[in-house]
């Protein structure tokens, strides 16, 4: 665990399953946005947007951080508060074109899926997305 820039931080966590990792990004998430606080008055309360890649084989860094960082600019784009994640597996067309693929898509996504910021019942979307 690790400082990744300004206000990011990174985890690495080896021979966890899946529904395991989301599950803790979760906990995370909901506990600071129990005790968040603004911190200034009348900014928002301190939430947590988490992006997660699972990977089920050996990857470069570089990608991980690249899917990671993708997810997590998704949740941030989608309302913030909330955790996205996608689970890699083996392609045969490599991970450098799942990232590309997921970048393309973003964008679409975005316009179709959240540009109300309500789902198809007219509700907020789940917190968990991506899986």
């Amino acid at each position: 665990m690790g400082r990744h820039g300004g206000e990011e931080f990174g985890v690495f966590v080896f021979h966890a399953r899946p529904e395991t990792i989301g599950a803790m990004a979760e906990r995370i998430r909901l506990a600071v946005a129990e005790r968040g606080q603004a911190i200034a008055l009348g900014a928002d309360p301190v939430t947590v947007s988490v992006g997660v890649a699972l990977f089920t084989y050996p990857a470069q860094y570089a990608d991980i951080f690249k899917i990671a960082d993708d997810q997590l600019y998704l949740a941030k784009n989608t309302g913030r508060n909330r955790v996205c994640l996608v689970e890699s597996l083996r392609l045969p067309c490599g991970i450098r074109a799942m990232a590309s693929q997921l970048r393309e898509g973003l964008a679409g996504a975005l316009t179709d899926a959240f540009g109300s910021g309500l789902d198809d019942r007219g509700e907020e979307p789940s917190h968990v997305a991506g899986r």
